[in-house]
């Protein structure tokens, strides 16, 4: 775990060039306890900018070792007990903590914020970039993520949430520019902050998939098993169909969705890249029920040339062509999902065709795109000034 030392310690400031002037420059992130989509966006930025520090509130370099060249400077929470395993419990003094941070020596900060990053004090002269994963999604969309879901707080999760509201929007203020996942984000940005942003699409590693043209005969689900993502209605119509479904990933409802499955119901738990991979490649299809704000996974299965069959609103409508390289379904039901499959093994795809609409979102994309917003936004921010 980081060190007392790694906290209290002043960080030499990283420099990176944009035009004449050697720029201070400094990352943001909400935690860092498990990859996810805003872990991924971090690495990307980590990539342009090595040297800058990492401002986070909780850090678990155990499960992260894509930072550990990274300088990660925590907040108090870190030394709390079983932060870094249960950080969740911590969420309500987390707009205190990022708040403690002082980035005012830098000359450009860089967030990647679902939730508080967002809220870092930065100087009167600073650029602050936020790359927003979304508003903080339990305060503003409850209907979708219900904070009492991941904290059994009851009534006190709503003045926890009422607080977000308010706290979020006060901070989004101090951001100079807003960088939305994708249009869905940016209307939900546009509508929780009253501030626009610019649509960057996350970062895919589309040449890291291996293209598979034969595929075996079975179904996937891949990602966090949550109740956003409603794996329960994949698994209740998998039952249903008979068909053979491997779901991969861990969760608070695993216990619950093993008990539900029927015997062709396979759970591998957690699986690394490289064993991801091969799920993606060898799945007739990915189901995905979940109402993403992006979703990297059906790009990373598209990416092997794996049609999706998904919930057919947010982030999936900017990656998903009904017919193309998938099918979607209208609601979050299992009926729905039944009729989807149905016809899915009617439609025929093109397994090239789908990897190649895949690369529009690969890594390349994101950095060329990123890393010329990023000098815009400075330049322009200058000029301002003059």
């Amino acid at each position: 775990m980081p060190s007392n030392k790694l906290q209290k310690r002043i960080p030499r400031k990283s420099k990176s060039k944009i035009g004449a002037k050697k720029l201070r420059v400094a990352l943001v992130a909400d935690w860092l306890v498990t990859v996810g989509g805003s872990e991924k966006v971090l690495l990307e930025l980590h990539k342009l900018y090595p040297k800058a520090p990492i401002y986070t509130t909780i850090y678990n370099p155990d499960t992260l070792p894509e930072f550990k060249d990274a300088r990660v400077i925590t907040s108090f929470l870190q030394n709390m007990p079983g932060a870094a395993r249960r950080h969740q419990l911590y969420v309500p003094l987390m707009p205190l903590a990022i708040g403690r941070f002082d980035l005012g020596d830098y000359d450009l900060v860089i967030s990647s914020s679902n939730t508080i990053g967002h809220g870092v004090k930065v100087g009167p002269e600073a650029v602050h970039i936020c790359y927003c994963h979304t508003p903080v999604r339990w305060a503003y969309a409850p209907e979708v993520d219900n904070l009492n879901d991941r904290l059994p707080l009851g009534p006190l999760a709503r003045v926890i949430e009422s607080y977000f509201k308010w706290w979020s929007k006060r901070k989004a203020r101090g951001v100079t520019q807003f960088i939305a996942n994708s249009q869905f984000v940016r209307a939900r940005i546009k509508k929780a902050f009253g501030r626009d942003a610019v649509v960057i699409h996350p970062p895919v590693e589309v040449g890291k998939i291996p293209l598979q043209v034969d595929k075996d005969d079975y179904y996937l689900m891949a990602g966090r098993l949550v109740g956003y993502k409603k794996p329960e209605v994949v698994v209740e119509a998998f039952n249903q169909l008979g068909l053979p479904l491997h779901i991969v990933g861990t969760g608070p409802m695993l216990k619950d969705l093993k008990s539900m499955a029927g015997p062709k119901i396979k759970f591998t738990g957690f699986l690394h890249a490289t064993e991801l991979s091969r799920e993606y490649r060898c799945a007739k299809a990915l189901v995905f029920a979940a109402l993403e704000d992006f979703g990297m996974v059906p790009v990373e299965a598209m990416a092997a040339g794996t049609p999706v069959i998904g919930y057919g609103a947010g982030g999936l409508l900017e990656t998903v062509t009904d017919g193309l390289n998938g099918i979607l379904f209208p609601k979050q039901r299992a009926v729905s999902v039944i009729r989807a499959v149905k016809r899915f093994r009617q439609t025929q795809f093109d397994p090239e065709q789908i990897r190649q609409h895949a690369k529009q979102f690969d890594a390349k994309v994101f950095r060329r795109k990123i890393k010329a917003l990023i000098r815009r936004v400075y330049k322009a921010n200058n000029s301002n000034k003059k």
